[in-house]
């Protein structure tokens, strides 16, 4: 009886240990996503509505990696230091860190007609701001809506429609140069497409598709990385819960039992009397934590 739970401490002890680590890995993979978010997807994000653009994905992700390595700590700490408090307050951390990672991904898939028509509507604006060239952020949208285009291989918004009422050539039918279809050009020529998008009459020249479905496709990308990521941790946070719940319990039923000990035999007989009791899953706990 003693050996059996002695060991089934030991191997909760183990998991706990062992789930925590990986929580604790899973923090810093969470900063590393985050990080490349920042660094490598936030080509478009200043078309993009601040809510969804990466730079928010890759801040919720980074917050999210910064907590868990927090969390982490304190639950390591609360064994340690076999401190009943702190792995309260680790476990209450966990489960507020669990219920906002489930709102959050329930909330994306709730909102996803939203965050389309908000990204079109966004679109809309920045198009109708790239005409001033002597505004800097004016000429960064310009060259953004163009590598857009380039890469994405689209033009305008819903159609190439939506540069005809373009201020800088309004009432006339142009657009970009980057709305071209390569395909329609001598490639071997470097000046094949100059001017391409001021050709007269030349509308099968030109991408027929609009940039709001494909760009809102390329942004519902950063928020499903961070839902994957949120669906992951959720899974080992539960591993986590049920861990260090069993090693609270743990804590609770050892503090009680001195507790009690040390009212019915006085402090000088307590150890003799750990050793007297017939409770094996307390002499266990006493084996294993001291």
């Amino acid at each position: 009886m003693l050996f059996s739970n002695l060991l089934s401490v030991r191997l909760h002890n183990y998991l706990f240990y062992t789930s925590n680590a990986v929580f604790w890995s899973c923090g810093w993979g969470a900063l590393a996503v985050g990080i490349w978010l920042y660094t490598q997807k936030n080509v478009y994000s200043v078309l993009a509505p601040t809510s969804y653009s990466a730079m928010s994905a890759a801040g919720l992700c980074v917050s999210i990696g910064a907590m868990i390595l927090i969390i982490s700590f304190i639950g390591c700490a609360s064994v340690w230091l076999r401190s009943k408090c702190l792995m309260i307050s680790f476990f209450c951390f966990v489960s507020l860190l669990f219920l906002i990672q489930c709102m959050t991904g329930i909330m994306g898939f709730m909102y996803e007609d939203v965050v389309r028509e908000r990204a079109k509507m966004a679109l809309r604006l920045t198009i109708n701001a790239t005409y001033n060239s002597d505004n800097s952020r004016a000429i960064l949208l310009w060259e953004t809506w163009n590598k857009m285009q380039i890469d994405l291989k689209c033009c305008g918004v819903d159609s190439y429609a939506d540069w005809f009422f373009f201020p800088r050539w309004k009432g006339r039918r142009f657009v970009p140069d980057s709305c071209c279809l390569p395909s329609k050009f001598n490639a071997t020529m470097p000046n094949s497409m100059l001017n391409c998008g001021k050709i007269a009459h030349s509308f099968t020249l030109w991408h027929p598709r609009g940039c709001a479905e494909p760009f809102t496709d390329w942004l519902l990308q950063h928020l499903r990385i961070v839902r994957v990521i949120a669906l992951l941790f959720g899974f080992i946070e539960l591993i986590v819960l049920a861990s260090s719940l069993r090693l609270l319990c743990n804590l609770h039923q050892k503090e009680t039992w001195r507790r009690h000990s040390s009212i019915v035999c006085g402090p000088s007989d307590r150890k003799k009397g750990s050793t007297a009791r017939n409770d094996g899953s307390l002499l266990a706990f006493e084996v294993e934590t001291e």
